[in-house]
């Protein structure tokens, strides 16, 4: 459900500056104890509320809390929460609010060992998502470690599986478009990079093409962003994080884009695709023991997508100045489209030894 900050909070905030309060631990304890569920049913007590720290990510303001709580029924027994307060520029955080809400509501808790942060609270006036933080360590940081990074994109692989099978109501999520944001790649990598307009251009049209309209009987629930920064590993507990773009499309959506971040990263932290075949493998096989057969085919088309995605972020968006990824990422958008198109073509992974 969403919730509205209370009055005296929003006035404490607005005083102090736009969203100021979301820094004020004072301010923070009352509106946990109101908004939050667990406190607003008196089944725990608020103690204390500690503001660790904060960091701007894009658009979005992070603040990270400690909360301090007891059990109604038990005075002793002292609880820590860790929190986490998103600030989205723009109005996002009700729908991801939504999003976790209806998964954790079917299962996706930590109990499980498939995960998502525990929804705690939406305030509207500050586009301010509350969540429960997630524990463990991110998948990208033991990646391409010899065992623990294949065992946990195995992990990483029956979460989606679930995913993938969850039903949830058709309102909730919109669908995917595929199609949507590659004009602008195109554009703004032409406009920078006039030398590659004709490259850039044929292969978006390829791609615009292949991808064309999944049918409906092929949509499932999609992350968006599986990206192995959202994938956090405590134990036998997988936690996703991270659905602003949570919708209704086909697997290989998520299938793809895993795939090729799996190998953006290894290019960027070891200077080859190679140390990306370990996880990648891992991850299939995962997928598959979870009953679901991956379409790697279909999947290629996505692949192709996060590299053009990539490339655009990091040159039109972060303007790193990193030209020479230019040949070898439409290399890659080549490779994966060819196999996209034919399904003799073999997949570019064996290409990566």
């Amino acid at each position: 459900m969403q919730r509205s900050t209370p009055a005296h909070a929003t006035a404490a905030a607005t005083q102090a500056g736009d969203r100021a309060g979301l820094l004020d631990a004072a301010t923070m304890r009352e509106v946990f104890a109101a908004q939050a569920a667990e406190f607003a049913d008196g089944s725990l007590i608020l103690d204390d509320c500690t503001v660790l720290g904060a960091t701007k990510k894009l658009r979005k303001l992070i603040v990270e809390y400690r909360l301090r709580a007891h059990h109604a029924a038990q005075t002793d027994a002292v609880e820590e929460l860790p929190v986490i307060g998103k600030a989205y520029a723009r109005d996002r955080g009700a729908y991801a609010y939504a999003v976790m809400a209806a998964l954790h509501a079917r299962g996706f808790s930590a109990d499980r060992g498939c995960a998502v942060p525990r929804p705690l609270a939406y305030l509207p006036e500050w586009r301010v998502l509350l969540q429960g933080k997630a524990l463990g360590v991110q998948l990208s940081s033991l990646l391409y470690h010899p065992d623990r990074g294949p065992a946990g994109a195995g992990q990483a692989a029956r979460w989606l599986a679930r995913l993938h099978q969850s039903a949830l109501p058709e309102e909730l999520a919109p669908r995917a478009e595929p199609r949507d944001g590659l004009e602008d790649y195109g554009r703004d990598l032409a406009a920078a990079y006039p030398g590659q307009r004709r490259s850039v251009q044929d292969l978006l049209t390829r791609l615009t093409d292949l991808l064309g309209e999944p049918s409906r009987e092929t949509l499932v629930p999609t992350h968006g962003d599986y990206h192995p920064k959202n994938i956090f590993l405590d134990g036998p507990t997988v936690t996703v994080i991270d659905f602003d773009t949570f919708a209704l499309g086909e697997p290989a959506r998520d299938l793809g884009y895993f795939l090729a971040q799996c190998a953006i990263m290894a290019y960027h932290k070891r200077g080859s695709f190679a140390p990306a075949l370990a996880p990648i493998q891992a991850f299939l096989e995962g997928y598959r023991a979870a009953g679901l057969d991956p379409d790697l085919r279909r999947a290629a088309r996505y692949v192709a997508r996060a590299f053009f995605q990539s490339l655009h972020y990091e040159l039109c968006v972060l303007h790193t100045g990193n030209h020479a990824l230019i040949p070898v990422w439409l290399d890659q958008i080549a490779a994966w489209l060819a196999c996209a198109a034919d399904p003799t073509t073999p997949l570019p992974l064996a290409d990566w030894r």
